[in-house]
């Protein structure tokens, strides 16, 4: 007769244990079915799949489109074509050229990608690709080997990989441009995995350190990812911190002094001018609601790393990511309120969020028993990850060059390329550059920030005077910041481009109008630039004046657009300053020329003026309107007068704040 636990064998009884052993099979991912293998990839694979495919199309597109996509990327590019030709980045600004207010490590690769591939937008642009993709790379690594043994590895890598894609529209498709922002997010991601060793050895802590000082030279904010990941390792050894910190500083500092020597003590100045800008604090809580639309994982890590804390379950691993990604806020909100709100500055905050959020979720699973409940806790952690990334909107045709773009955009380079002579093309030198132009170069955006930063003395009219181009290719942004009083001196428009190419992201400049170079001056006499700053043979009455010509003008006045070398005549008097009162007529001096011309500053105070009085003492012509501190040109033809004794008188009758008087490059020509 069967043995009872024979004919039991089918029955009932038996059921829970054969349940047991396929549970066990599927934890083991024996199987090749089964939901600890299928649900992962589902969550995974179905939102991120639908994004690969716009966020190729999209960097296919930008990274051969022959011009700007955005109005900076060809000053970018410039910077590194300037220092391959060893021509001076960051000289003083008398030389004519600004640069931005940048470190320098991504023009120093965009230089070595340009000596070895030929400069043009095409390696620059991979140059950034390459770059974000290292970064999304070896966050999804980080969270592959921080993840359980198992196939889900990978489906939470592919997960941690589409929470960066995700990223894409809330930057507005900004990590192909050339621009320093990819490489500095990747640097800062290599300097992150790097970190996260428990003891790193000899050889790595001579590649973090150089990986912490490529931080801080691909961005000034980088030096608050510096700061928590020296201050990571000293938390873990603090022998290998303090060495650490120590090695970043010495070396940094070793590198500033050395560009400190080769710009004559202007590298400095010019990366810390940013600091002067105004702060809009109103501008952060509308980015942060944007980030959190696209990341709404920002709102949960802190909490959830809290919580693990409290629990003494956050990993080192976790800590230094969320770590990094806290220390993003700072270093991406600063420039963002500071710099006009461009979304740029949102990319270390969203890029790390989500690798961190899938990294938290990993900790706290670890809380809970068994594989099995750990694996479902996993799912139902990431499960809402997965969800957002397949409701987000990823829609990056406003970001994609469109056929009818790249059209315009090779038309206007053939155009610039059949201009006979040099072209300046202010603000997309490379315009000029790529299409056999020579010329120097100059960017408004660089001239903006050194302004803004109290960096004045701008060289534009003397760079025009020395380089002469033939033509100069502007857009309607090129009238601001003095630049137009320079070009408007020496050129005037003739026609309109025949192609004008919108800018796809961001700030949308364009060239819209040549300007050609006006006949020579024939005769040119210089009858005051007040650059020996005297003022001999003048008469001066009243506190005005009396300070003599402002030989430092950024000191003394602040910074002047369109000053034309380094001084000027200023009613700003040491002591009572706008509020001095006065008049100053010049030596007498012969009408020989056709033409008188004068860069003047009113403060737009309606009682001063410049007058010319012909002798004995007639006003024949005179200024009574121009803009507060920038300097305009006014001509006066007074061929009528040819060979009259004459004199020019300085008016400030104004006591009001800012209400000064400024003249500067006196000039007597002929047309």
């Amino acid at each position: 007769m069967p043995s009872p636990s024979a004919v039991e064998v089918g029955s009932r009884a038996a059921r829970p244990g054969a349940w047991r052993r396929i549970g066990a099979r599927l934890a083991r991912h024996e199987l090749v079915v089964g939901w600890p293998w299928l649900l992962p990839w589902v969550i995974a694979v179905a939102p991120v799949f639908p994004l690969a495919r716009p966020l190729f199309e999209m960097f296919r597109a930008q990274a051969p489109f022959p011009m700007d996509l955005e109005w900076m990327e060809g000053g970018q590019l410039y910077h590194a074509w300037r220092l391959a030709h060893g021509q001076p980045v960051y000289g003083p600004p008398s030389q004519g050229f600004v640069p931005f207010a940048y470190p320098p490590l991504h023009f120093a690769l965009l230089a070595v990608v340009g000596a070895v591939a030929g400069f043009g937008y095409l390696p620059a642009r991979l140059l950034s690709i390459g770059a974000f993709a290292l970064a999304a790379g070896l966050l999804a690594r980080e969270v592959f080997r921080h993840a359980e043994r198992g196939p889900h590895r990978y489906a939470l890598a592919l997960l941690a990989l589409g929470t960066v894609a995700a990223t894409v529209p809330v930057v507005r498709g900004w990590y192909a441009l050339v621009r320093n922002d990819s490489v500095a997010i990747a640097v800062t991601v290599v300097a992150g995995a790097l970190a996260v060793a428990p003891r790193p050895g000899p050889a790595r802590l001579v590649a973090l350190t150089a990986a912490l000082v490529a931080v801080v030279y691909a961005r000034q904010t980088g030096v608050f990812f510096v700061a928590f990941i020296v201050g990571f390792v000293a938390l873990r050894d603090r022998r290998r911190g303090l060495a650490l910190g120590g090695a970043t500083l010495l070396a940094g500092s070793a590198l500033l002094a050395l560009l400190e020597w080769r710009s004559q003590g202007w590298f400095l100045r010019y990366l810390l001018c940013q600091r002067h800008h105004p702060l809009l604090e109103q501008q952060i809580p509308a980015g942060l609601w944007e980030m959190l639309k696209a990341a709404p994982y920002l709102a949960v890590n802190p909490v959830l790393a809290a919580f693990l804390v409290g629990r003494h379950a956050l990993s080192a691993r976790s800590a230094l990511w969320v770590g990094l990604s806290l220390a993003a806020y700072p270093a991406g909100l600063l420039p963002f309120a500071k710099a006009g709100g461009v979304t740029n500055n949102y990319i270390p905050i969203v890029l790390l969020a989500g690798p961190a959020a899938i990294l938290l979720g990993i900790d706290w699973t670890r809380l809970l028993a068994g594989r099995g409940r750990r694996q479902l806790a996993l799912l139902a952690f990431v499960a809402p990850i997965g969800v957002h990334l397949y409701r987000v909107p990823f829609d990056l045709s406003p970001f994609t060059p469109s056929p009818p773009a790249v059209q315009r955009a090779a038309a206007l380079n053939a155009w610039v390329a059949a201009l006979p002579g040099e072209v300046l093309t202010l603000n997309h030198p490379m315009l000029a550059v790529l299409n056999g132009k020579r010329t120097e170069q100059l960017h408004a955006r660089a001239i903006r920030d050194a302004a803004d930063g109290r960096i004045g003395g701008f060289g534009v009219a003397a760079l025009l005077r020395r380089t002469r181009p033939d033509w100069v290719l502007a857009g309607r942004d090129f009238m601001e910041l003095g630049v137009r009083t320079a070009v408007l001196r020496y050129y005037r428009p003739v026609r309109s481009v025949p192609a004008v190419v919108p800018m796809t992201i961001a700030t949308r400049v364009s060239p819209t109008t040549l300007y050609a170079r006006e006949p020579e001056r024939r005769g040119l006499r210089v009858l005051f630039d007040f650059e020996d700053g005297g003022l001999s043979g003048w008469t001066l009455d009243g506190e005005a004046f009396r300070g003599g010509p402002a030989a430092d003008v950024d000191a003394v006045l602040g910074v002047i657009l369109g000053v034309d070398g380094r001084a000027l005549l200023s009613s700003f008097a040491p002591g009572t300053g706008d509020a001095a009162k006065g008049t100053a007529i010049s030596p007498a001096f012969t009408l020989d020329r056709d033409v008188i011309s004068l860069l003047v500053s009113l403060g737009g105070a309606p009682k001063n003026r410049v007058e010319l009085r012909v002798e004995p003492d007639r006003v024949v012509a005179a200024v009574q309107q121009a803009r507060l501190e920038v300097l305009e040109e006014f001509r006066w033809d007074v061929r009528r007068w040819r060979g009259h004794r004459a004199r020019l008188v300085v008016i400030d009758g104004s006591t009001e704040p800012g209400g000064r008087v400024m003249v500067d490059r006196v000039e007597l020509f002929d047309p």
